[in-house]
């Protein structure tokens, strides 16, 4: 690895060092050596005349190596200063070349004096020796080596002197040829070193390029380099990693790497991706030990060797924010309760197990609309939340509760449930959705309508188990809400002949299958008829007279009612205008024939083409047919009275909102709805109410007109009060068009006012209104 000093060199002074750095890490066994050598050779071969000379060679040798040895203590490999390095290179090739001379000499003086073939032996011995271990030591520094080589060359040609020229020249040649050779050899030899080092010192400059980036990565990112030995621990332990595991390096050094994490299936799975040397990415794993829930994502490709080297991430916030999404995305976010998807996947897993059974429960809160639309969005979903948490206090371990969405919930059953617990679970939801909330200052009631279904057989589709819920919970809407209802085969052939009915309305129009019946309204300060109000009926071939409340849903479901409702009013306007006394013809919108764009133009043609006055229509329009896009229907109410209609506001006390709507349309007439009339002789706050009813409509100048009167009682104590006018069956039943008029009206035609006049107290006198006089009052030919 090159100094970090080094690394503000030149790429030729890098050369330099690098080949002085490797040059003196074989100075010391070469100086050994030659020392060796020295004393091997000279008590061998030198002679006693030569003692001075000697005398003088050896010091100087012990000097040369001295220095060389000196030179490797103190050689600093990590300088950068340029001129030092160039210094030290040109004393170590001095130390070359005056080793090389010195030998060179003491071989001539050895071949000099040499008497015997062993002696040359020994000293062609010696020659090659020195000169191959010098070569081998000076080969990373060519100018040294070079230096070596000439003095050797030189030594050999002065030794070729001392012999006659047919063998000097010779000499002198080889000496030159295998010299020559050499040196070739050396520059090859450094040259190919030289590029050896330019590329270690080009690599080493990108090793430290990739440490200092992944130095600075390490310090400012949030992942962590790691690897480990092949016995599976931990090497180099930066100290991110280390804070970011809460341990010391000296722990993690004993930790493995699977230790790191919590027990599991992902554990797992990175041994077996181990164990199998398979690469892995983004691997994410629970740690263990840590003190809040921590996850980190692993990346790594293990080697061969058993080793390991990857990254490490804390990717915790990712997970918790996947989760929370998860979470989101499977639960409602306004209730907290599981929402459509997240109950869909349950249903389907809890179909899909044998052998248990299956309970479904639809649940919709009555009237939630109204309490959403007249106190405010804000209101009703503090309402939604304050359910949902009732509907859960009374779930038990196992049950799913769910919003479906709207104010619409589901419970999905524990899979062992029986259908007792699942009454028992019904009837307490009734009872705490009955209770009162009391949600910012206000109290508001509402109640629950559930329907259930139940499986214990073969497991059904889900989509047929939700079926069957949701016809059970039609059902319980159809009784009178409040309640629950279970699914049963009677609901089925009941939903079979819904759809039955719903393929035959698309014919009814066509083939003239409906017909109109008219129930009086009758004038309470008079005793006389002032109107009629049109009720829709369905002659059906084959079920015989079918009633509104079967087929109007069908027929808004289908999108049928508008083109029905254009009939109704096109026929019950032409009829009236057929009676020979001017009354009123009232006529029932649907919320939807509100929102038509062309029911206006309808109502405005119908009238055209009729003939009759436009103060003679009333239209009826419930406070339930208001609440949806209460500004636009205003407004479309504004264009209907322009045309000189009447509208009444019907089923009025109903609602929350009734008062407003007074405030904001100045209607013509107040219907009271049939179920204050019903229990008024019995219960105070009904009195109260109606009264209150017929006092405000006076005030604001408006009539009033009471439903469902079915006992003189209640006609008298109504008269007595003020209203306005009353229908009901004490009055009279729903009347065909056509031939039962007539039918009525030869039978009598006068009409004995006095026995229905108010009496000197005001009062109408009880009992004295029955069929024949609402009889004989629609004596008016059709």
């Amino acid at each position: 690895m090159n100094p970090a000093g080094t690394s503000n060199l030149g790429l030729e002074d890098r050369l330099l060092i690098r080949q002085m750095s490797d040059f003196i890490s074989n100075v010391r066994s070469a100086a050994a050596g030659t020392l060796l050598s020295a004393l091997i050779v000279i008590p061998l071969l030198a002679r006693a005349e030569q003692a001075v000379f000697w005398a003088v060679w050896v010091p100087v040798l012990l000097l040369l190596d001295g220095l060389r040895v000196i030179q490797t203590f103190e050689f600093d490999k990590t300088s950068n200063d340029p001129a030092y390095i160039q210094r030290n290179v040109r004393y170590a090739t001095g130390l070359a070349m005056g080793c090389g001379a010195h030998w060179g000499i003491a071989f001539v003086v050895l071949w000099q004096n040499a008497r015997s073939p062993g002696e040359f032996l020994t000293l062609c011995v010696l020659a090659a020796g020195i000169m191959s271990s010098s070569l081998l030591q000076y080969r990373h520094l060519k100018p040294a080596g070079l230096a070596l080589m000439l003095a050797c060359m030189l030594a050999g040609t002065g030794i070729a002197f001392f012999y006659p020229p047919t063998l000097a020249v010779p000499t002198v040649l080889l000496v030159w040829l295998h010299g020559i050779i050499v040196l070739r050899g050396v520059s090859d030899h450094a040259r190919f070193y030289r590029e050896r080092l330019i590329e270690e010192i080009e690599l080493e400059r990108s090793e430290q390029t990739v440490r200092l980036l992944l130095h600075e990565y390490e310090a400012s990112a949030s992942d962590w380099l790691f690897e480990t030995n092949p016995a599976g621990r931990f090497l180099e332990i930066s100290e991110r990693f280390a804070e970011a595991a809460g341990r010391s390096p000296d722990e993690l050094r004993k930790t493995g790497l699977l230790d790191l994490f919590a027990r599991g299936a992902e554990r797992r799975e990175l041994a077996q991706m181990i164990e199998a040397q398979q690469t892995f990415r983004n691997h994410v794993l629970p740690v263990a030990g840590k003190g809040r829930k921590t996850w980190w994502s692993v990346s790594a490709k293990p080697l061969n060797d058993g080793s390991i080297r990857g990254v490490m991430s804390d990717v915790s916030a990712e997970v918790i924010a996947e989760q929370r999404l998860s979470r989101m995305a499977r639960n409602d976010t306004l209730t907290g309760l599981a929402n459509r998807l997240r109950f869909n996947e349950n249903l389907a897993q809890s179909v899909s197990r044998p052998g248990a059974g299956r309970t479904l429960m639809f649940i919709d809160l009555d009237k939630f609309k109204i309490v959403n639309d007249t106190l405010g969005h804000d209101t009703g979903d503090d309402l939604l939340v304050a359910a949902a948490r009732r509907m859960t206090s009374e779930c038990g371990r196992g049950d799913l509760p769910v919003r479906m969405g709207g104010d619409e919930f589901a419970i999905l059953c524990a899979p062992k449930s029986t259908p007792g617990e699942a009454r028992d679970l019904a009837d307490r939801l009734i009872r705490r959705l009955a209770d009162p909330f009391r949600l910012g200052g206000k109290v508001i009631r509402v109640s629950a309508s559930i329907g259930i279904a139940h499986v214990d057989d073969e497991p059904p589709e889900p989509e047929e188990l939700m079926r069957q819920a949701d016809l059970a919970l039609y059902a319980a809407k159809q009784k009178g809400r409040g309640l629950w209802q279970e699914y049963n085969a009677e609901l089925q052939a009941m939903e079979r002949k819904r759809r039955g009915l719903e393929l035959d309305l698309r014919q009814a129009l066509a083939e003239d299958q409906f017909s109109l019946a008219f129930q009086p309204q009758i004038d309470f300060a008079t005793g006389e008829p002032t109107g009629m109000e049109a009720l829709l009926r369905w002659n059906h071939p084959e079920h015989g007279l079918v009633m509104p409340d079967e087929f109007i849903g069908l027929a808004e479901e289908s999108g049928l009612l508008v083109a029905i409702g254009e009939w109704v009013a096109n026929e019950a306007i032409r009829t009236a205008a057929k009676w020979e006394r001017p009354l009123t013809i009232a006529l029932n919108l649907s919320p939807v024939q509100i929102r038509s764009d062309g029911f206006v133009e309808v109502l405005t043609r119908a009238i055209a083409v009729s003939g009759i006055a436009p103060s003679r229509v009333e239209l009826e329009i419930t406070e339930t047919a208001l609440l949806h896009d209460t500004d636009e229907n205003v407004r479309t109410l504004h264009r209907l009275r322009a045309l000189g209609v009447r509208i009444a506001l019907d089923d009025f006390g109903t609602g929350y909102s009734s008062l407003n709507y007074l405030r904001s349309f100045p209607f013509d007439t107040i219907k009271i709805d049939r179920c204050f009339v019903m229990d008024l002789l019995e219960r105070p706050d009904c009195q109260a109410i109606i009264r209150a009813t017929i006092n405000l409509a006076q005030e604001l100048d408006m009539e009033t007109v009471a439903e469902g009167i079915e006992t003189a009682d209640q006609f008298e104590w109504l008269g007595e009060i003020g209203c306005t006018a009353g229908q009901g069956y004490y009055i009279s039943r729903p009347i065909a068009c056509g031939e039962q008029v007539e039918g009525v009206a030869r039978r009598e035609t006068t009409l004995q006012l006095d026995r229905f006049a108010p009496s000197a107290g005001g009062s109408v006198r009880s009992g004295q209104f029955g069929m024949n006089a609402v009889g004989t009052a629609m004596a008016y030919r059709a």
